[in-house]
């Protein structure tokens, strides 16, 4: 008979089986460009781990009634976060199931050497100028990502969550700036997974990067240097080298900027603007 201790760690893993097939159909949407359906059926499968990983711990429960069991299902309870408490858990487990052979459909197999971006310590950051002597420093709170096994990195940016610490300035961008039906921005580029996989915790590098900003329906080239850090075997830190100086002209934001400045009755604002990136991935 398996121990509680035991019994805990076969949901532990099928729970990560659920988080590592989310990564996996999250970058397919991604690629594809179904950020809609990759949001609504990433939602899903999270709830269907944690569904998967609550069951296993009842019968945690009913297998093990003594004091050991109890107290590990208690401490693992407390460890779980519900997205909404509310959702029925039959309607999470059928879409869960659909879902799974949807990606079985696709061959989009689970694989242990997901990394997941920490939207906490990761930050995208942009500068402006206005008036040509006022420098301003904005940035997005959500920012969702992984590298894949192969190497191919996605990071997604909720072009809605701009930060500019003005309220009418956030709701300005948002109207005149980013284009609402492109709610969503994504980086694409790849790694060499060889070289990050040799490097030991402490290690860095900088590595150079060839990749593609996806805004507002429009594909910018990205190259840039990137200095890597491996902060311990499951956790690796990104940020650039130097300033990624983007033109609002080949991004597509030239007339949206316009309106920005003349709706605020400034003399001008710059048309480049410096951008600096922190990506902290962990697996």
């Amino acid at each position: 008979m398996l121990s509680a201790a035991e019994r805990i760690g076969e949901a532990l893993q099928i729970r990560q089986f659920f988080n590592q097939l989310t990564a996996k159909f999250w970058t397919w949407a991604c690629q594809v460009g179904l950020l809609g359906i990759g949001e609504y059926f990433k939602e899903y499968l999270a709830y269907c781990a944690e569904f998967t990983f609550l069951f296993n711990l009842g019968k945690v429960f009913l297998k093990n009634p003594d004091e050991e069991g109890r107290s590990l299902q208690l401490a693992c309870f407390h460890s779980v976060k519900t997205k909404n408490k509310g959702l029925n858990m039959q309607n999470i487990m059928i879409k869960g199931l659909a879902l799974v052979a949807m990606v079985v459909a696709f061959s989009l197999p689970a694989h242990a050497g997901n990394w997941t971006l920490n939207n906490d310590a990761s930050k995208l950051a942009f500068g402006s100028v206005k008036k040509n002597k006022a420098g301003e420093v904005h940035h997005f709170t959500k920012l969702d990502g992984h590298i894949m096994p192969d190497g191919m990195v996605n990071v997604v940016v909720d072009v809605s969550s701009v930060e500019t610490f003005i309220e009418i300035r956030n709701t300005r961008f948002a109207r005149w700036i980013f284009d609402k039906a492109h709610p969503k921005a994504m980086l694409a580029a790849k790694l060499d997974m060889g070289k990050l996989d040799k490097m030991k915790p402490g290690d860095t590098a900088v590595v150079d990067i060839n990749g593609t900003l996806k805004l507002n329906g429009k594909d910018i080239p990205i190259e840039t240097e990137m200095f890597v850090a491996r902060l311990s075997d499951n956790k690796i830190m990104a940020t650039t080298n130097e300033m990624i100086m983007l033109s609002l002209a080949d991004a597509g934001l030239d007339a949206g900027v316009d309106e920005l400045q003349k709706v605020a009755k400034l003399s001008g604002i710059t048309r480049v603007s410096p951008v600096t990136l922190r990506l902290v991935f962990t697996r």
